[in-house]
């Protein structure tokens, strides 16, 4: 006979059965993550999001995309690293750690819906072949003396970070506004409201924050 454990498919349910079963269905509340105004306050370190796209509010498909927080400092820093020949695309990539390791660039998953996320990375990949393509035509001009594909080149790289910086202003615009937090407008109203009211107003940063 069995006996009276969990291996006993006939055992009645128990209230831990209970306590278990809400932890799994219940949805995580938000954490390190507040509203502003119309501007959504992050803690840099783990927070935790209501499950909904942030740019539509709907719960269903949904993903997670990266996005990203970088200083105007590390920006000017990236301006000029991208138009390096050759390497340029190749120095941004090992910059950007070191940025995020002295606190000026800060990344975090975002939930966004599926077909959100699709056309961002079809956004991303535009910018990474014309920053790839601009670096290789600059390279080539310069090697050998062709200056109009070298300029060619410089302009391609010139859009690519163009768009690069569009993208953070059409979407999201994210802000570094201390060592412990992260601004970002354009979330959706209705997902603002699932977050409770920043808790610190005496934080002159983010109340000067337009």
């Amino acid at each position: 006979m069995f006996q009276d454990t969990d291996d006993n498919p006939y055992r009645p349910p128990t209230p831990y059965d209970d306590e278990e079963l809400h932890e799994i269905t219940t949805p995580l509340e938000p954490d390190g993550v507040w509203r502003w105004r119309q501007t959504m306050i992050i803690r840099r370190s783990e927070p935790v999001f209501p499950q909904a796209c942030v740019l539509s509010n709907d719960s269903d498909d949904l993903g997670t995309y990266l996005f990203a927080a970088i200083s105007p400092l590390g920006l000017c820093l990236l301006f000029v690293v991208f138009q390096i020949p050759a390497i340029g695309l190749l120095l941004a990539v090992v910059i950007c750690p070191i940025l995020k390791t002295l606190g000026r660039a800060w990344d975090c998953r975002l939930p966004v819906g599926r077909r959100a996320i699709v056309f961002l990375y079809l956004s991303e990949g535009v910018i990474v072949i014309l920053f790839v393509v601009g670096n290789i035509l600059s390279a080539y001009g310069l090697y050998h003396a062709n200056y109009p594909r070298a300029l060619l080149g410089l302009m391609l790289s010139l859009v690519a970070f163009a768009l690069f910086w569009a993208a953070d202003r059409l979407f999201l615009r994210t802000h570094i506004i201390s060592s412990e937090y992260v601004a970002i407008e354009g979330i959706h109203a209705e997902y603002l409201d699932r977050l409770p009211e920043f808790p610190d107003p005496s934080d002159e940063k983010i109340f000067t924050l337009q």
